[in-house]
């Protein structure tokens, strides 16, 4: 008689039960390390290479994501071996807390505006365009957040050779607004066009700069208004 072999049905449930214990007595799956460690290594050598390496906030960034990774594994074993029932309670508060942070802090949106005045001898008058950054809704909040502006300008009609963008309405300070603000005058300068930011006080300009550590914002591209912008563009 020959011996029976163990179905392939009782092998995988054995395989899913062992997983499970692993899980639930805390043992992080190696997977999730391993790609972590990539991209946090990745986001730390490449980050802002061109211009001197990672900045303060971004490392500050990466560390506090690290320690919530490592915290959150530690508290939410011990949590759910004392009150199993009630381990996901504060989870969710944060996350609560979250979206109310996000949603009191609005997002800008770039809307076209047509001015009568905006003519340039010898260029197409289609071929430029005026953007200002609006806060969503009725009220004006200086806090707005900037959207992503290097997959906005990237949207923005080919035939727009000359873009103006009004930056007074948002909050232009921080790691990730730099950023997207470079972004937008790296893409801009991929596809051809010349981005010109204006709206922003001699202050701004220079704390922009310093975080990107590099200049970013010089008299080429940034100009303190729209009457300025176009005395640039008929130089």
């Amino acid at each position: 008689m020959r011996p029976t072999r163990p179905s392939s049905d009782g092998a995988r449930d054995e395989s899913v039960a062992k997983i499970t214990a692993i899980t639930q007595r805390g043992v992080v799956r190696t997977a999730q390390l391993t790609l972590f460690r990539r991209w946090l290594g990745g986001s730390v050598v490449a980050a802002d290479a061109d211009h001197g390496g990672p900045s303060p906030q971004r490392l500050g960034l990466l560390l506090a994501i690290f320690m919530a990774f490592i915290g959150g594994g530690v508290l939410g074993t011990l949590a759910f071996g004392w009150l199993p029932k009630l381990s996901m309670i504060p989870p969710i508060f944060l996350l609560g807390w979250i979206i109310i942070a996000d949603i009191r802090m609005p997002i800008c949106e770039l809307q076209e505006t047509i001015l009568a005045d905006m003519r340039l001898p010898n260029t197409p008058e289609d071929s430029l365009a005026f953007f200002r950054a609006v806060p969503q809704g009725s009220a004006r909040n200086a806090s707005a957040k900037l959207p992503d502006l290097g997959a906005w300008i990237a949207r923005v009609s080919i035939t727009k050779r000359t873009v103006i963008v009004d930056l007074s309405g948002a909050n232009v300070t921080g790691e990730m607004a730099v950023q997207s603000i470079r972004e937008m005058l790296d893409r801009g300068r991929e596809q051809g066009r010349k981005v010109i930011v204006i709206g922003l006080s001699v202050a701004a300009c220079a704390s922009i700069n310093a975080h990107s550590h590099r200049t970013l914002l010089d008299p080429t591209n940034c100009a303190a208004d729209i009457a300025r912008a176009l005395e640039m563009l008929t130089v």
